[in-house]
């Protein structure tokens, strides 16, 4: 686990709260595990989530990035996407 991590899991933690739907498709633990981890979660439901503006869902969508490599590695900057 690193700062990558985190942030993936604030990300994770907001649109489920927003969306209040499952993030995922699968549904018993070894699936989901499998699922996030090659697919991600239902980046979709970001789309739907009313409580998100475009620049949120924007910062939102860079911290789920599947790859590590690829995702926002710092939690200020989400957080940001929220101050403006």
């Amino acid at each position: 686990p690193d700062a990558a991590a985190d942030v993936y899991a604030l990300a994770a933690t907001l649109l489920f709260l927003a969306a209040g739907q499952p993030l995922c498709e699968a549904r018993d633990e070894a699936a989901m595990l499998f699922e996030v981890g090659t697919r991600g979660v239902r980046l979709e439901l970001l789309a739907s989530a009313a409580a998100f503006r475009p620049a949120e869902r924007e910062a939102l969508a860079g911290a789920l990035a599947v790859d590590p490599a690829q995702r926002l590695r710092s939690a200020r900057g989400v957080l940001a996407a929220f101050d403006g």
